[in-house]
């Protein structure tokens, strides 16, 4: 794997490791502050201290809500796919209608 040429440093669950920068450095702290308030919760909620299944849980939930987010993308798409077709379907009735009509007068 080849390293990305801009990467920041940044502090994850205390530690300290370079990151991709995604946008901007700003935003890229923003992304960290989430990852970190998703360990706390995570932290928070444990029975014992074990890091590295802190990390998976938090990364796979991340994946869950990214899935989530694409499955909700799809059906968005879907149904915006549908009112489009709905109003070409309307349009091309009005045009139809509209035929030998001298759409110019009032």
């Amino acid at each position: 794997m080849t390293k990305p040429d801009h990467t920041m440093s940044v502090t994850v669950g205390g530690v300290k490791i370079p990151v991709p920068v995604y946008e901007d450095a700003i935003s890229t702290n923003a992304v960290v502050q989430e990852v970190n308030a998703r360990l706390a919760d995570i932290e928070a909620n444990a029975t014992r201290i074990d890091t590295q299944a802190f990390a998976l849980q938090t990364a796979v939930s991340f994946a869950v809500e990214l899935t989530e987010l694409r499955r909700q993308n799809d059906w968005d798409q879907r149904e915006l796919l549908q009112a489009l077709n709905a109003l070409l379907k309307t349009l091309r009735q009005t045009l139809e209608a509209a035929e030998g009509t001298d759409l110019r007068k009032p």
